[in-house]
């Protein structure tokens, strides 16, 4: 049997839809996503953090994958 790594799984994530800490947490059991992402853009993928708030005290950050590792554009 083979198991899927939570960066495996963050970056098919990715592909199709951006992803905050809650959705890491909820999805895939990641309660450190930007490790995660920084391990991701350490092996040569770009994405992009964009803040988003939540309210007046609170925001999160949201990650998109602009490019993956060894695709040319």
């Amino acid at each position: 049997m083979t198991r899927i790594s939570q960066e495996q799984m963050i970056l098919q994530h990715l592909r199709k839809n951006p992803i905050t800490p809650k959705q890491a947490l909820n999805s895939y059991g990641c309660f450190r996503l930007a490790a995660r992402i920084k391990c991701l853009r350490d092996a040569g993928h770009h994405i992009e953090t964009k803040r988003l708030r939540i309210d007046e005290y609170t925001e999160v950050a949201q990650y998109f994958l602009i490019k993956e590792a060894g695709t040319v554009v």
